[in-house]
């Protein structure tokens, strides 16, 4: 009792509400008796899909186990600091009690670094954000980890500005996010399914993907009762995404005339374009205009805009985009590169090609749009084609780490929502993800693991699991409003 009152007396210069009192008192006990109360961090991770996974080496990650890999990439990243979570507090708005959090959170990042050195995992995940809404936990997790995603509408991943906390710790932050099933090969879980879909890429992934699918049919003795869809579109190609270097390409030309596994080889397919790429992919531009009769301009047959030229709808600076004869005909597109590496590489191969265009709002097709299309061909087997009848229809999507989860993620929802509005909601679809393990940078992936979690949070609402206290606009990137009125954080002292 006598603690009690000292500390009403301590705070009662605060004008503060008697909740600020009770919460401060109640975080208090708990964390300098080193309780084991969980805060509501472990229930708002678990919502959003960190409830633990199977590794294709065999190894079983727990849920704690993978609720503190996260935690731990958010400390690497830099996300924990005490003003930055002011900052995301105030900028997201509906925080009470912010200068009460901002102390305890303090306190708890003191008390979770080990005499030894490092951090606590297990002590942040009992006990970090404690008294803290766990809807607002929620929307924090999205919110701060957009930061990472860093894409304005129709920037690629391989524009992204390094960061520098996740370079200076590679080696770290890769063997905490391996636990997230971002990194590891994804095996498909049946032996026969109805359909297969092969995801768009750049150049050097749509060869990377086809590939590993044949790879992947021929290892685990896949049967597909149905036909090999790859979802391209009109995305125009540039040279610095679509060229390849010479390292990258002789390897993916040995993985495809041997069949091999690609992850037996060592490369990473998203890098910084050079002079030699840049080359390459002009030089691969204008053989595919050239066999597709696209006719580029003679004396300049490419041209590369500057932020201070006027860009036409679609194009973006500092990418090296042909220069056609005929502006408004036919151009170079995903779904034309598609096409020659089918025929070149893979001939013995059936496919249908779905070409998504897309509208002046969008930047270029997306997942979701190419789903859409896709769609339009499902209904069809399903009311007059191969697939009629059936109740339980199962597609093997292929894509790469870490896009896999995400992908499958955005077709599932996609499908599910057009199927309901078909009347078809009786069956059901069931899209399985696989691909081969990652092959990108620490910046790349923690963006990709940004987006993961945004398409968690909407799964979780679709299936009612979350009920959200914000609209999604206000969390996201390429939305949310930015706050520049944000008031100074309290003093945190270190006691």
């Amino acid at each position: 009792m006598k603690f009690i009152l000292n500390l009403l007396k301590l705070h009662k210069h605060l004008k503060q509400s008697v909740k600020y009192i009770l919460s401060l008192l109640l975080i208090t006990i708990v964390m300098s008796n080193g309780g084991q109360q969980n805060s509501e961090l472990s229930a708002a991770l678990s919502e959003l899909g960190f409830n633990g996974r199977s590794l294709a080496n065999g190894q079983k990650i727990s849920a704690s186990e993978e609720q503190e890999a996260f935690i731990a990439t958010l400390f690497i990243a830099e996300h924990l600091h005490p003003q930055q979570l002011w900052n995301d507090f105030h900028a997201m708005g509906g925080i009470h009690n912010a200068e009460v959090l901002i102390k305890t959170i303090h306190q708890c990042l003191n008390q979770s670094v080990k005499k030894e050195g490092g951090i606590n995992l297990s002590y942040l995940r009992n006990h970090f954000l404690l008294g803290m809404d766990k809807k607002d936990i929620i929307d924090w997790v999205v919110y701060t980890t957009q930061k990472a995603f860093n894409r304005q509408p129709g920037r690629e991943r391989n524009e992204l500005p390094d960061q520098l906390a996740l370079t200076q710790r590679k080696a770290m932050y890769l063997q905490e996010v391996r636990n997230l099933g971002v990194i590891e090969r994804i095996l498909p879980q049946r032996k026969v399914y109805d359909a297969t879909l092969i995801m768009g890429a750049s150049r050097v992934g749509v060869l990377a993907r086809i590939a590993d699918y044949k790879f992947i049919v021929n290892r685990h003795d896949i049967q597909i009762d149905g036909p090999i869809y790859l979802l391209a579109g009109s995305r125009e190609l540039w040279a610095e995404i679509d060229g390849i270097s010479p390292e990258i390409y002789a390897k993916l030309i040995q993985v495809i005339k041997e069949n091999k596994d690609i992850d037996s080889i060592e490369a990473v397919l998203l890098n910084e374009s050079n002079d030699y790429i840049i080359n390459e992919g002009k030089d691969y531009m204008q053989k595919l205009a050239h066999d597709t009769g696209i006719q580029l301009k003679e004396k300049t047959p490419f041209i590369r805009y500057t932020s201070k030229e006027t860009i036409p709808i679609g194009r973006y600076p500092d990418r090296t985009y042909a220069s056609y004869v005929c502006e408004n005909g036919k151009k170079l597109t995903e779904t034309l590169m598609a096409k020659n590496l089918i025929e070149t590489f893979f001939p013995e191969i059936l496919f249908k090609m779905i070409d998504t265009t897309h509208s002046e709002e969008q930047a270029r097709p997306t997942t979701e749009s190419t789903i859409q299309d896709f769609f339009a061909l499902l209904v069809t087997s399903i009311k007059s084609g191969h697939l009629r009848g059936k109740k339980d229809i199962y597609i093997l999507m292929q894509s790469n780490n870490p896009y896999v989860e995400r992908q499958a993620l955005v077709a599932q929802r996609t499908i599910e929502e057009m199927m309901e509005k078909e009347n078809l909601s009786n069956i059901n679809i069931h899209i399985d993800g696989v691909g081969f393990s990652c092959k990108q940078d620490p910046s790349r992936i923690q963006s990709e693991l940004a987006a993961l979690i945004v398409e968690r949070y909407k799964t979780a609402i679709q299936k009612k699991v979350i009920v959200p206290k914000r609209d999604i606009t206000d969390l996201l990137f390429q939305t949310r409003k930015v706050v520049a009125d944000i008031p100074a954080m309290p003093s945190l002292t270190t006691d």
